[in-house]
Order: C-alpha cells, then sequence, then structure tokens
C-alpha cells in the first residue's frame, strides 16, 4: 500500500516538474524572441515589426484642428463617414511623411493604435501648445528671425496696456476658435516643461520631433469668383508642422501647401498623388541630418 502511494507521489510530482519546465522554457523562449525583435528594430528600424526606435517622432495632428470644406461630398464619393474619411487623410499624411523621410531619418509614429503610442500621443498632445508665427522665407531666414524678435518686443509692451487677442484657428475651452490673422502665418507648437522630450528621448531613442500641428483642405482665399461659380478650380491641402530638437526648440516649421483639382475626389488619389507630394514639401524642408564623420583606417 505504501508502495502504491510513494509510486503515485513520484508520479505526480514528475508531472508538475515536466509542466513546470515547460512552462519556464515557453517564457525564456518568448523573451528570447522578444529581446531579438527589439534588437532587429535597433539595426533595421524601418522594419513594420515594433517601431521602437527612430529619429524623429512623428505626432499626428489633433482630430479637433481637422478642419475641411469638402467633407460632404468626399463622403459620398468614397462611401465613408466623417470619422472614416478623416482617419483616412490622417493616415494618409503620415505614411507619406514616413515614405519621403526615409532616405535621411528613420521615424517612430504615434499615430499606431498600439496602446503604448496611443498613451504617448496623448502625452504629448496634452503637453504641445499651439501658436500662430509668421512663416519664414527661404531668402531672408535671418531677416525675418530679427523681425519676429522685434515684434515679440513690442507684443510684450503692448500686453502690459491690456490682453491681446488670439489670432488664427486655435483650441479653447476644447472648441475651435477662429479669429482674422494678419499675413502668412502657420500653426506653431511650443512645450512649457521640455524635460517630457528628455523622457521620450530616452524611450525611443530619437533627436526630433516632427508634430503636425493642423490640416486643412479648403477653398483657397485668392480662388476666382468666377471658377468657384463653375466648380472649376484648385483646392489647398495646407499642413502646418513643427520640427523640434530634443531640447524643446523648434529648428523648421512651416506650411505646406498642395494644389488639388476640384474634381479629384477618389481618395486613393488623394492619398496616392496630392498626400505623397505634401510629405516631399515637409520633408525636403527639414534640415539634412548630421551624420557621424568616418574613421580612416
Amino acid at each position: 500500500m505504501v508502495t502504491i502511494y510513494l509510486s503515485s507521489l513520484i508520479n505526480q510530482t514528475m508531472k508538475y516538474l515536466f509542466l513546470f519546465c515547460f512552462s519556464v522554457g515557453t517564457l525564456l523562449l518568448s523573451a528570447q524572441n522578444e529581446t531579438y525583435q527589439i534588437e532587429e528594430n535597433r539595426s533595421n528600424p524601418g522594419a513594420k515589426a515594433d517601431y521602437l526606435v527612430g529619429d524623429i517622432i512623428y505626432v499626428p495632428f489633433k482630430n479637433q484642428l481637422y478642419k475641411s470644406h469638402f467633407d460632404k461630398e468626399l463622403m459620398q464619393y468614397n462611401q465613408l463617414d466623417y470619422n472614416e474619411l478623416r482617419d483616412a487623410l490622417q493616415k494618409g499624411l503620415e505614411q507619406s511623411v514616413a515614405q519621403a523621410c526615409d532616405s535621411n531619418y528613420t521615424m517612430v509614429s504615434l499615430g499606431s493604435h498600439q496602446s503604448r503610442m496611443k498613451e504617448d500621443r496623448n502625452i504629448l498632445h496634452e503637453a504641445l501648445k499651439y501658436d500662430y508665427k509668421m512663416v519664414p522665407t527661404e531668402t531672408n531666414g535671418e531677416e525675418d528671425g530679427a523681425k519676429e524678435k522685434v515684434n515679440a518686443l513690442m507684443s510684450r509692451f503692448k500686453s502690459k496696456g491690456g490682453s491681446k487677442k488670439r489670432e488664427g484657428t486655435y483650441i479653447e475651452d476644447g472648441q475651435i476658435k477662429s479669429n482674422t490673422n494678419q499675413g502668412n502665418k502657420y500653426m506653431s507648437v511650443y512645450l512649457e516643461d521640455k524635460d517630457i522630450l528628455k523622457v521620450f528621448a530616452a524611450s525611443y531613442n530619437n533627436s526630433y520631433v516632427l508634430s503636425m500641428n493642423q490640416f486643412e483642405f479648403v477653398v483657397p482665399a485668392t480662388a476666382d469668383p468666377i471658377q468657384l461659380q463653375t466648380g472649376h478650380y484648385k483646392r489647398n491641402l495646407v499642413v502646418h508642422y513643427s520640427f523640434l530638437n530634443k531640447q524643446g526648440k523648434e529648428v523648421k516649421g512651416g506650411k505646406a501647401i498642395v494644389e488639388v483639382p476640384s474634381d479629384v475626389l477618389s481618395m486613393d488619389e488623394i492619398t496616392g498623388v496630392y498626400l505623397a507630394e505634401m510629405g516631399r514639401k515637409i520633408t525636403q524642408s527639414l534640415p539634412q541630418p548630421k551624420h557621424e564623420p568616418q574613421i580612416e583606417r
């Protein structure tokens, strides 16, 4: 009787031991595979597996900062609802920028639906503050910078006499508000707490943040009234963006504009042709990356 009991106990113990060893082995194999994927991604950041590291963190525009005059006809033509249309333009812009960046920068997109990316996107959306700035010109960047400093100094003196009315389109109390702004301006972003970028840099190993600040698909202000009546005119795709370094300084910013014929309604054509051009315009305006000097052997 004792022999049978001992034999049963030994068999049961061996069974549990086997299950324990199998479980531990599975966990170790899983951890090894995960480590391999991460290391593979670090050596090949363009791989689609994890999007863990990259030179640039891409921040999509807020849903509230999407503006289009043509939603109804685009929704009807493409059989999409409002959210699907906006998301298709959002994704098309992201993919176009990623493809255009590929030769110079690697990119981590916070437009991903992964929970970690969504959390980080929400954190940055909350941290970024919006303001309008003059669009810099290519010919007199230094002059524009000097004018901007003078204007900023004058606005400080003016603000002492009363509150300054915000210009352009902005978010206040969860609502989009708009005031007519003078001059060629774009929606810029800045950070009051710049230390947050150190946390992101430690996580994603990025050197820059590329923020899409506002997306517009609108009738141009310069459109000819007769052309508007006939329906044959160029529509404007407009993207306001900022390129920040790890210290939170905007090293480049502006708005890119692409003209789209009014008879182009297919989302495939809009994303494949016109948003692709938008991606190239944005990335071509960015500074060239600084490569490490090669040591001659």
